[in-house]
Parts: structure tokens; sequence; C-alpha cells
């Protein structure tokens, strides 16, 4: 059904050929060993994003002749409705589409009626209303885990790292570290590529402080090659880490409310790949 999907879309003989070959391709595990791919597309592939909103491109036309209030990116949708039985039908409509009519499998856990008072997870934001029926647009945990899983990825304490003299911590021999320069350069780009996904949320300046306090506390300790408290946060504090290159999200979104930041080069990506 997917390729017939693709097939009315696109015309190109050889981009329906390369199409077939990636749904074909298969996977590689952890283990080294390659498995078929019997259905489903890789999750973060190029192509996938492609191939949902092709695939799913009807699914908001049926929803919309039923009555229903479809909001989709790729894959991940929501149904808005005006009261909880209203809400309850539009969910019997789309399972009837999606599960019966075209075999897909909705989320077990994440497929649910939820109303803004109880707050719902969407694209890495939580939305949620307070008792004052204020509207809040705030960085979900399971993303803030991420952030902070990926910033330990690229702020590593080697085992057999020698600890550094504290009269050695000056700018000129930081900014002439090879292996110094290197980590706060990927750090830099997963700063600016996450900020620039989630700086429209509406909370306070809080989130971004405390997430740049944490990342400053992983650059010292990788560069100190141990727990970077007392003498060592007196060393490497925040304006050295500046002077030597290092972004600060609070900065950033500064510089964004203001109207002077552009889009950076590259972005981060939210999640690793896997079978859908």
């Amino acid at each position: 059904m997917l390729l017939n999907a693709v097939n009315e879309e696109v015309a190109d003989g050889s981009v329906l050929r390369l199409i077939r070959q990636i749904l074909k391709s298969g996977i590689v595990l952890p283990t080294g060993a390659r498995e078929r791919t019997e259905q489903g597309t890789p999750q973060g592939g190029p192509v996938s994003p492609l191939l949902a909103n092709i695939y799913l491109h009807q699914f908001d036309m049926v929803m919309l002749a039923k009555g229903h209030c479809p909001l989709r990116y790729a894959d991940d949708s929501l149904l808005f409705a005006k009261s909880q039985q209203e809400a309850e039908q539009a969910l019997a409509s789309a399972r009837q589409v999606l599960e019966q009519d075209w075999r897909l499998t909705l989320h077990p856990t994440k497929t649910q009626v939820v109303s803004l008072d109880q707050g719902f997870d969407f694209l890495g934001f939580r939305y949620f209303r307070d008792q004052k029926g204020k509207l809040h647009k705030i960085v979900r945990t399971k993303s803030i885990k991420r952030f902070r899983d990926a910033l330990r990825e690229r702020t590593p304490r080697h085992p057999q790292q020698r600890r550094p003299k504290v009269k050695r911590m000056t700018l000129n021999r930081l900014r002439r570290n090879p292996r110094v320069q290197t980590m706060i350069h990927e750090v830099n780009l997963y700063l600016r590529g996450w900020h620039w996904y989630f700086k429209f949320v509406r909370t306070s300046w809080k989130i971004f402080e405390g997430l740049d306090t944490f990342v400053r506390r992983r650059v010292r300790s990788a560069i100190a090659g141990r727990y970077a408290v007392g003498r060592w946060h007196q060393t490497l504090d925040n304006e050295m880490l500046k002077a030597v290159g290092l972004l600060s999200l609070a900065d950033l979104q500064q510089v964004y409310r203001l109207g002077l930041l552009q889009a950076p080069h590259s972005s981060c990506n939210r999640g690793g790949s896997r079978m859908r």
C-alpha cells in the first residue's frame, strides 16, 4: 500500500526504484547481524518523513471529511475536539481508518484522549493549561534527559587523563588545546541545534540557565579529568569558558528574543533510529 501511494505522487522511475531499495535494504543490529525488512521504515532516515506524509495525507483528508480537526507532523498526529465525547469519536474513527483499513498500529500508550488541563506531549514539547487558563509550552522531561545524555557523550572524562595543574589553566593554553577546542566545537553545534528547535517554549529562562549550568559542569569535568568543583569551578569560571568559546543557551535565547538569531547550519537529532 505504501508503494502504491508513492506511485501516485512520484512519476520518476529511478526515484521509485531507489525508495523500493531503501524499504527492502534491511537493518544492521547492534550485534552486527543483519535483519531483513519485512515491514515499516527506519525512523530517523531522511526518506521516512516523506513516506509518512505521502501515506498519511489521505488520513488527514478522511478525518477532515468526518468533521475532525487533525494536526500532523510525519507520523505524529493530534486530533482536536470540543468535548470528551467528540474526542472519543475522533479516536474511534482514526483507529478504524489506520488499523482496520490501512493495517497500521497505533502506539498503545501514546494514543489516548486527554484535555489541556491534563497536558500532553507532542514533538518534544509538553502542553498544558494552568488553573488560571493560561497555556504553557515547555520542554518535556524526556527531551531534557536526551539533552543531558547527548552532552555526556560529547564531554567524556578519560580514565587515563592526567590531572592538570591549575597554573596551566590559562585562556591561551585552552585556546591552543586541540582536544578542548574540538570538544567545545561539538558541544556548540549541539547547543545551537537544540536551542533552535526549542526556542519557542513558553516558560521562564530558568530552563536554559539550568541546562547551561549542567553544560559548564560537564565541560569543566572533561577539561580537569575529574568532578570540577571547588578550585576547578573558580579556575574555569563562566567567563573563562565563554572566552574559550562555549555558547550559552540563555544567551542564545536572549539573542533570539531580540530578533537577531539566525538559523544554525546543522540541527540536533532528537532521537535515535528504530523501526516503526
